[in-house]
């Protein structure tokens, strides 16, 4: 008690005290919430002295003070070179690390592990993947792309939520950000801490947008004052994420995740996203392809849940239309970016059409293509979009022709404003901001320790330059925040009351009817002229948003630059038009050349979806065409072997039995031996497909799918239509 009585005492030294102590006259002394002293006073708190050289020795010189902030007068500072020359300011040495290197001793080694925050009643927690993945555990460089914007604009969606008196109008919003560095192991363990030991302010330094004493906080009890929580961005992320809130019963909304699997509200039964599901894509890809009447392409995907989830839909629709895939390629993350031996599988086949389903490093992949012009026709997935720096690279024009689709909300004027008009040089303490901006724009500012880039950062090094491109994640994730938190609202005053400062248990054991109240909201979404507002999620807690399908062609003013161009649309379940005049596609359709290859498409049109991985670790790749052929031939080689051994076998046996007068057994007939090891000709492939749904029998069951498949494939009776594949 007697602590606090002291916290609350104001001492004026001029009054309270019997004895004058001259050198605390004229000032105030309080105490901070934490018990240190305050001193507010007209004369300076702390001089400032520059030891310098007298005409014959050196004195000190007072050259500045500091009351409420330091004042310092530079032209009286002196500073002294190797050769004792006199430097004044502003050519004084400075304590900074040199240009060209990387003063490592300097880096704080936890910066990843920093976290963005707004002190608040109730809180939005947001997963983003700032910094790179670096297996199996930790984090690797400052992401450029998808990462530092989306923290940004969930700042002002938050900072929009705590200026609107409609919504919370009684408690202050916080934001929370975790850097889940694309890596489950990563996401998971800090949404443990977080839930059971609160926010730790690691020596009081975090990633604040407001102030930056943090200092007094030292620890945040975080108990039942989650509202929710935002992100992840890849399906990687979300799908252990959700594994764990639904435990913990928080509502979790992610902006980018598209795999279908996240559909299934059996097992992320309070998951929901602003993002349409890939399945939905797969619709709109292979309307595409009809409209061109062509049915033999070839797909490049990424590992990962989105790669691998994307191509699982591909498959199932391109069978359901009668569409050979003609070969898959895997696309690793390799730490070089060495993708070049991609364009020579392509050629093997030299099929037009080629599906790219590739997340995070697509830049890096169409970079490294290099294919020539009019050489394959691509079609690029949502990841792609019309992302503009995968066309500024003059060796892009092989991209000329190609279709994207994209997802696209509307560009909320006012977040590209506050996300471009982040200045460095008044964020200094920002250590996420200034990482990324030096690695976006290729330069390093005088307080940084990592100078390895080859120029000093200017005043135009801003984020608000003409080519510096919105992430189109950014904006998904500023509505995810505004979606959350205005259904958030609308059920907090009904179970909580409109004035309390914590999450009751009404809300916090009820995240079932949270997620109802979530489907109602509406927000400015789509790109309506009269500003319509449009729900966010369906029935499922899905994105509601369409694909937009653009062009790339060359820029009429500027023939030497691609661009891209709208021509098409596709909303799930309403439209679907796609302008043909202009667009220079070839007038042969991507086929299969000949029988053979068409008898071919057997193997990889019938493909029962896989479960898309967690991780991106142990990955089932589908084997090479030759590789497959290969397996075909060992196996009808070794089938032949043991025919004729049996067959022999058999005549000796018979003929034994026959010499010693007992013939009493019936020779096996052929046909039964064949029948039992291969199924005949009119066993339908689709039999098999249930065993698929027992992961104890999946294996088996594909691999008695291939052996089917393989032996019809030699007969003249086979047809590709028998089982409706």
């Amino acid at each position: 008690m007697m602590i606090e009585k002291i916290k609350t005492l104001k001492l004026v030294f001029d009054g309270d005290f019997f004895l004058e102590i001259k050198s605390l006259l004229g000032r105030n002394v309080s105490f901070q919430s934490n018990g240190d002293v305050s001193i507010q006073s007209d004369t300076s708190v702390y001089e400032v002295f520059n030891l310098r050289r007298a005409p014959s020795e050196f004195k000190f010189f007072r050259v500045g003070e500091y009351k409420d902030k330091l004042h310092l007068n530079f032209s009286n500072i002196r500073d002294y070179d190797s050769t004792g020359k006199e430097l004044l300011w502003p050519n004084l040495t400075k304590a900074q690390c040199s240009p060209g290197k990387v003063c490592v001793e300097c880096i704080l080694p936890n910066i990843p592990d920093h976290f963005a925050y707004i002190p608040g009643d109730l809180y939005v927690v947001g997963t983003v993947p700032v910094y790179e993945n670096a297996e199996p555990l930790g984090c690797g460089k400052i992401r450029d792309r998808n990462g530092y914007q989306i923290v940004q604009s969930m700042v002002y969606a938050v900072k929009k939520i705590n200026d609107n008196i409609a919504v919370f109008p009684k408690q202050k919003i916080g934001l929370i950000i975790l850097n889940s560095c694309n890596n489950r192991f990563v996401i998971t363990r800090k949404i443990n801490d977080l839930y059971q030991n609160g926010l730790r302010m690691v020596m009081g330094y975090s990633l604040n947008m407001t102030d930056t004493s943090l200092e007094s906080i030292g620890y945040l009890d975080l108990k039942n004052r989650i509202l929710g929580f935002v992100g992840g961005l890849s399906s990687i992320l979300s799908i252990p994420m959700s594994e764990i809130l639904q435990q913990l019963k928080y509502v979790q909304i992610s902006y980018a995740s598209t795999n279908p699997s996240l559909s299934d509200r059996n097992l992320h039964p309070y998951f929901m996203r602003t993002v349409t599901p890939d399945n939905k894509q797969a619709d709109v890809i292979i309307k595409i392809l009809l409209e061109f009447k062509s049915d033999y392409i070839q797909i490049v995907y990424s590992e990962g849940s989105y790669g691998v989830g994307g191509r699982d839909t591909i498959r199932e629709a391109a069978k359901m239309n009668k569409i050979c895939i003609a070969q898959e390629i895997i696309v690793r993350e390799l730490p070089d970016g060495n993708y070049y031996d991609i364009i020579e599988q392509l050629r093997n086949l030299m099929q037009k059409f080629v599906i790219i389903f590739i997340g995070l490093n697509l830049p890096l992949v169409m970079k490294a293509l290099g294919a020539k012009s009019g050489e394959f026709m691509f079609i690029g997935s949502e990841a792609w979009g019309h992302t503009q720096s995968i066309l500024q690279d003059n060796a892009k024009d092989f991209l000329e022709s190609s279709l994207t689709l994209s997802l696209e909300m509307v560009q909320d004027e006012d977040v590209i404003s506050y996300v471009q008009g982040i200045d460095p040089t008044t964020n200094r303490h920002n250590a996420w901001m200034n990482a990324y901006i030096e690695s976006k724009l290729g330069c390093y500012y005088p307080w940084s320790y990592d100078k390895s880039k080859n120029r000093p950062c200017t005043e135009r090094d801003k984020p608000n330059q003409t080519d510096f491109e919105m992430d189109i994640s950014s904006i998904f994730a500023y509505n995810s925040v505004l979606a959350l938190l205005m259904g958030a609202d609308q059920f907090f005053k009904s179970t909580c009351g409109p004035s309390a400062k914590s999450v009751c248990p009404d809300y916090a054991a009820n995240p079932e009817q949270l997620i109802k109240t979530l489907k109602s909201v509406k927000l400015n979404i789509t790109k309506d002229a009269q500003m319509k507002l449009d729900t966010v999620f369906d029935d499922n807690g899905d994105g509601t948003i369409g694909y937009t399908i653009y062009y790339i062609q060359k820029d009429p003013e500027n023939l030497g630059r691609l661009r891209y161009t709208k021509v098409g649309e596709y909303q799930p379940g309403i439209h679907f038009w796609l302008h043909r005049t202009g667009l220079g596609f070839p007038l042969v359709p991507s086929s299969c050349p000949n029988q053979v290859a068409c008898n071919d498409c057997g193997f990889n049109t019938d493909s029962t979806p896989s479960k898309a991985p967690v991780n991106s670790e142990g990955i089932t790749t589908i084997a090479g065409l030759g590789v497959a052929v290969a397996v075909v031939l060992i196996v009808v080689i070794i089938l032949v072997i043991i025919l004729i051994r049996k067959r022999r076998e058999n005549k000796d046996n018979f003929q034994k039995q026959l010499r010693h007068g007992q013939n009493q057994r019936s020779l096996p007939k052929a046909s039964e031996s064949i029948y039992h090891t291969i199924p005949g000709q009119h066993d339908c492939i689709r039999t098999v497909n249930t065993a698929y749904l027992n992961d104890d029998t999946a294996s088996g069951a594909t691999e008695n799918r291939s052996t089917q498949q393989e032996y019809r494939g030699n007969h003249d009776d086979f047809h590709y239509d028998d089982c409706g594949n």
